[in-house]
């Protein structure tokens, strides 16, 4: 082992072991009591966390920065896992060939749940499941037979349940039998224990209503439910005027200003447009206001808008269309975005999101 590859501070419990031919890990590592990681090649990078008993065996291990592992998973892959940054993996049982999940990854289990992946022939020829970046999945399992496709910005509810094969009775006898692979578009959002059958490919944008059971493809933009699922609408995007855009900027600062209420910081209204707070505690103060980059003004400010606004020194410009950041980071714009994505308005960026506590 070079320990040239080895980071600062790795805490490694004595219980955990690590097998493998070449091991590079970042800083701030933690390996939690009853580790078990076996590969020929291991890649942990900065500020990385597993949890106590989890066992990972895979020729390539390749696990992002700021990313945790939730106690007592099961992770058995032939060929590759790798996990992108920022990333949550709760308890779950993971057999496959192949496994690639993205950046931002999210998932979260009730008491006595998991996420499983697996199922049978979980380590075929094709058995690879692929997950976007900025993907919410929660106790769902997902049968690798056949490859399982997840694209960009994807949310999974509970108890959703994905198969890529079927048989039983003899196809001699004229009995049926599929093996197919599943694919769900960039921004689907699936409802609650819904359940997919082989070959199913679901568009771009569209969501499925909880207990649906997707026998069949479907388009972009559309909503589908009822069993056997179908099509309930279509081009569900519509267009929103600027009145119109301009009432929700109000009706989200105002809403957010109670939010911070509640965690003891104080957002106050600075005019009767709706537009402009003043946001102060003990330790900071800014002002939050939607389109306004005054470059006279000294003060801090957080600025949401819909355009492009060039930046100056002291502002941090949240980007509603883009769903990007531009400025400094800190507790308030982590709060602000965790709030904003329960809008549906997701900016990530290379700080997790963190909720301030209420008091």
């Amino acid at each position: 082992m070079n320990l040239k590859d080895i980071g600062k501070n790795l805490r490694i419990h004595k219980s955990s072991n690590i097998k493998c031919k070449i091991l590079k890990t970042g800083n701030n590592v933690v390996i939690e009591k009853g580790v078990k990681l076996t590969g020929e090649k291991i890649t942990i990078e900065d500020n990385v966390v597993i949890k106590s008993h989890t066992h990972i065996t895979s020729n390539i291990i390749k696990i992002g920065k700021d990313t945790i592992i939730g106690n007592d998973s099961k992770i058995n892959v032939l060929e590759n896992f790798i996990i992108g940054s920022r990333s949550d993996l709760c308890y779950c049982n993971i057999k496959a060939r192949n496994i690639k999940i993205g950046d931002d990854f999210f998932s979260s289990v009730p008491p006595q749940q998991i996420l499983h992946i697996g199922g049978g022939n979980s380590q075929n020829p094709k058995s690879n499941l692929i997950i976007g970046d900025r993907c919410v999945i929660h106790d769902v399992m997902i049968n690798v037979a056949m490859p399982v496709t997840i694209g960009d910005d994807v949310g999974i509810s509970h108890g959703t349940q994905f198969y890529t094969h079927y048989f039983w009775n003899s196809i001699f006898e004229g009995y049926s039998r599929k093996f197919a692979g599943i694919e769900i578009g960039d921004g689907c959002i699936i409802g609650a224990e819904s359940f997919f059958l082989p070959g199913v490919k679901i568009g771009k944008n569209s969501s499925v209503g909880a207990r649906s059971v997707v026998s069949k493809s479907f388009p972009s933009s559309c909503i589908i439910a009822q069993n056997p699922a179908k099509i309930i609408k279509k081009n569900v995007k519509n267009k929103i005027l600027k009145k119109e855009k301009l009432q929700l900027i109000k009706q989200t600062l105002k809403e957010y200003s109670e939010i911070l209420q509640n965690k003891g910081i104080h957002m106050n209204k600075i005019n009767s447009t709706g537009l402009e707070y003043n946001i102060k505690n003990k330790d900071f103060e800014y002002k939050i206001c939607y389109e306004e980059i005054n470059k006279k003004s000294k003060e801090k400010k957080i600025v949401l808008t819909f355009n492009n606004l060039k930046n100056d020194s002291r502002s941090t410009i949240l980007n509603l269309s883009k769903r990007t950041l531009d400025g400094k980071e800190d507790e308030i714009t982590d709060d602000l975005r965790d709030f904003l994505r329960k809008s549906g308005v997701r900016i990530f960026t290379k700080r997790r999101f963190r909720s301030i506590k209420p008091i």
